[in-house]
């Protein structure tokens, strides 16, 4: 199925350095032997590559596997890869997070490569199931009525349907039926999460609050912070008024002091049942109110502000 290449394999052409990295949790790896073909920027393809390492080294839990390819086609920066497994490997999966190639020119007079050290990163995060080849683009991130490869969109689409599916439970909110996998945190992440909780806990002097009871109103949580402390008052307590610290409320997330739970619809609020039941999932609005499931936000001081369609200078 074309050549092969190890990880240690050399030459004196100019050549491709790629890489593969892993997912460190368990059940990623793969014993497989993996193939990959290059697309360079004039669609110029190489022939289907082994990636092997020695006997079994390759494709390990979190590991980054180096390749070493000679192409046979004009040297130039990658557009496309296309990777994937034999039909004949065993039938797990593999998670691949990502691959990335540098260019590696050599210098014939004096017999050493020069590489650009630009990596092109081609993000995968896919599982690589058996007989299965994935295409990738450099960045992987475009429009999806650009995406040259529909059939592949279409079929990753309808397999993550299958995946995050949710489970109803009354009086709590919808949850997901079973986490896939590859959402778990990484060895590396829950690591980094425990470092970091020490590190907070040392900086602020939190070894105090380190208990399994919970806080009975929000008086008690907010005893933890103090304008002298080493946890300040966090800046969502104040009201601001200005327009600047307005308008970022809608770019950058909910205003946790503006949304009130909805007991009844504001008097300037002009709205009717038949226009909101549609998205309360089946419940009536009134029903909703009584359930407590409604929340709003009373905007009521933009009233009377002029409109502008271009922004304003001053």
């Amino acid at each position: 199925m074309g050549q092969s290449c190890s990880l240690c394999e050399c030459g004196e052409e100019d050549f491709y350095i790629v890489e593969t990295k892993t997912g460190d949790i368990k059940g990623m790896g793969s014993l497989s032997t993996v193939y990959i073909t290059l697309v360079n920027t004039l669609n110029e393809c190489s022939e289907f590559t082994a990636l092997n390492g020695f006997f079994l080294t390759a494709f390990k839990k979190g590991s980054w596997d180096r390749f070493r390819i000679t192409p046979k086609f004009t040297f130039l920066p990658i557009k496309k890869i296309i990777i994937g497994r034999r039909d004949d490997d065993v039938s797990e999966a593999w998670f691949l997070e990502m691959v990335r190639i540098c260019r590696h020119p050599i210098d014939t007079q004096n017999n050493v490569s020069n590489p650009d050290h630009n990596w092109q990163i081609f993000p995968v995060q896919r599982w690589v199931k058996c007989n299965q080849f994935i295409s990738i683009t450099e960045g992987d991130c475009f429009l999806p009525q650009n995406d040259e490869n529909r059939d592949q969109r279409i079929y990753e689409l309808t397999y993550y349907q299958s995946c995050y599916r949710f489970n109803h439970i009354s009086g709590i909110p919808p949850q997901c039926l079973e986490i896939p996998l590859d959402e778990i945190h990484s060895n590396y992440m829950k690591w980094d999460i425990m470092q970091r909780k020490i590190k907070i806990f040392n900086k602020f002097s939190l070894h105090e609050m380190a208990t399994n009871e919970s806080w009975k109103n929000d008086e008690e949580r907010l005893k933890l912070f103090s304008p002298e402390g080493t946890l300040k008052i966090p800046s969502s307590l104040h009201p601001k008024l200005d327009d600047g610290y307005f308008v970022f409320q809608r770019l950058g997330g909910c205003y946790p002091t503006a949304i009130k739970l909805c007991k009844e619809i504001p008097k300037n609020v002009s709205i009717t049942p038949q226009i909101i039941e549609p998205f309360l999932e089946g419940f009536t609005l009134q029903e909703a109110m009584e359930k407590d499931h409604l929340f709003c936000v009373d905007h009521k001081i933009m009233k009377g502000i002029r409109s502008v369609c271009t922004g304003m200078e001053y």
